[in-house]
């Protein structure tokens, strides 16, 4: 059940891929939350080459399903945007990330080079596992990855960023010593705990 309602949170991200204007360029992109990673295309009109570039844009959203938020702006309706960016030639695509970061992306927009450039900048946002969340599960739901390695992948990452302001608390436990006080067996492991429930 606790599997379910993760899956669905994150089933009912915004959607993939948001229509900005001025106003909502400014209030979503530019004042992003610290755990929000922005990839924008800027575009001016609806040319061959556009209409390629967005299908590949919006391949790229819906396979990011949500730790990357994804907008187009037609810049023709913004023109301040473009000036303030100093954007040239459209299509372009630009990363906005942490304290107003910007990035921008060279050449053709392609799903796969969007997703790794963009994970980049995607945070890691889960906490370290103690012996005490075992108590906690009734008041704090939580999904721990339980590994040894010494890294955090992209997708774990992308799962704390995108649970970082919800009721979800996302752990990471690299301490061998509890995987038998939270019933875990082997590693790596993804288990979700809800005080009643637990999902492997």
């Amino acid at each position: 059940m606790f599997l379910f309602t993760f899956v669905a949170l994150i089933a009912s991200a915004d959607e993939s891929l948001q229509i900005l204007s001025d106003k909502t360029f400014e209030a979503k992109v530019i004042n992003h939350p610290p755990n929000e990673v922005w990839a924008v295309m800027f575009m001016t009109d609806d040319t061959n080459e556009t209409r390629e570039e967005m299908t590949q844009f919006r391949n790229a959203s819906e396979i990011s399903a949500g730790m990357v938020h994804y907008g187009v702006l037609n810049v023709r309706l913004a023109p301040k945007v473009a000036e303030v960016l100093e954007l040239k030639t459209f299509p372009c695509v630009r990363i906005f990330f942490g304290d107003k970061k910007v990035v921008g992306l060279k050449g053709s927009v392609k799903p796969g080079k969007l997703l790794k450039e963009t994970n980049k900048y995607v945070e890691d946002f889960s906490q370290n596992v103690t012996e005490s969340w075992a108590e906690e599960f009734y008041a704090q739901p939580s999904a721990i990855l339980f590994t040894n390695s010494t890294s955090t992948s992209p997708l774990w990452k992308g799962v704390s960023s995108y649970f970082a302001k919800k009721s979800i608390r996302v752990g990471i436990c690299r301490d061998e010593s509890l995987l038998k006080k939270f019933g875990v067996e082997s590693v790596p492991s993804i288990v979700f705990y809800n005080g009643t429930h637990t999902e492997k």
